[in-house]
């Protein structure tokens, strides 16, 4: 709203500057009255504009829609942006009929859980698999849903940018879970210095000062002139490590077998039928 509404004020500055300058021309009495109707306009469209601010400061959500209030914008795809609802449903892989839905404003990263109780509610203990795609994958959703029984299949993204940066991914950092280190390309154990909370989650953080700033291979594992590399590891880490890798040849295989369901996500825009994507 901030730039819309800087944006008008900008438009009636000129008018009025071009209305000063035509107090000195001859027979511009029809160009000082349309510029005077444009002002008029402007006028009562920043009022409109400063009215609706005033409404989106004040909404928890800071968004409004003046063409579907329930709706919200939402990121679909890439950086596209769009005033859209977020259509989640579970379908059963055998059937292919939907067993659970529900309409949210928000990404599908999350809904997992909630998605797979809706589930349970409508089908009881009969659901052992729940299949979702990339979008849904939340350690903490992975886990709560693993303790509701259900066993889930999600493909993990690897989003630390190592590789972009040019350092080690940290998937070459291997973890020894009797020691409780992470050993680096190196050779070098890292140690658990001390925890952390990040994003609401419950971290373990490691490191080793010495060996990182005598290592030959430095610049190829941190960008830092100054601290050690470090490695974050959750505190159920463990739980997700016992969850097999996702693969075709699993995907295909809980296809085939019964009681399994799939939660695909479908998008509706405003005005738009509903795709999925």
């Amino acid at each position: 709203m901030k730039s819309h509404i800087e944006r008008v004020d900008k438009h009636i500055n000129n008018y009025f500057l071009k209305l000063e300058q035509s107090d000195s021309q001859e027979n511009a009495s029809q160009y000082i009255a349309n510029i005077e109707s444009k002002l008029d306009f402007l006028k009562q469209h920043l009022v409109e504009l400063k009215e609706m601010e005033l409404v989106v400061n004040n909404h928890p959500d800071k968004q409004v829609s003046t063409v579907d209030p329930d709706s919200r914008l939402m990121k679909t795809q890439g950086m596209t942006r769009a005033v859209c609802y977020n259509i989640q449903s579970a379908v059963d892989t055998k059937h292919h009929l939907i067993v659970a839905h529900e309409v949210t404003n928000t990404t599908d990263r999350g809904q997992l859980c909630n998605m797979t109780k809706l589930t349970l509610k409508a089908l009881g203990k009969s659901v052992t698999t729940i299949l979702a795609d990339k979008g849904y994958y939340s350690r903490q959703d992975i886990k709560d849903t693993q303790d509701l029984g259900v066993s889930t299949l999600v493909p993990k993204t690897d989003t630390s940018g190592s590789e972009i940066k040019g350092i080690f991914n940290k998937s070459l950092f291997q973890y020894n879970q009797e020691n409780d280190v992470y050993i680096c390309p190196e050779g070098n154990e890292l140690q658990h210095r001390l925890n952390s909370i990040e994003r609401g989650l419950d971290i373990k953080i490691y490191f080793n000062g010495m060996a990182c700033k005598n290592c030959t291979i430095r610049s190829q594992c941190t960008r830092s002139k100054k601290e050690p590399r470090r490695m974050r590891r959750w505190i159920h880490e463990a739980d997700m490590e016992k969850w097999k890798p996702y693969s075709k040849q699993r995907l295909m295989q809980c296809f085939n077998e019964n009681k399994r369901l799939s939660i695909p996500l479908e998008r509706l825009s405003c005005g738009q039928e509903p795709r999925t994507c």
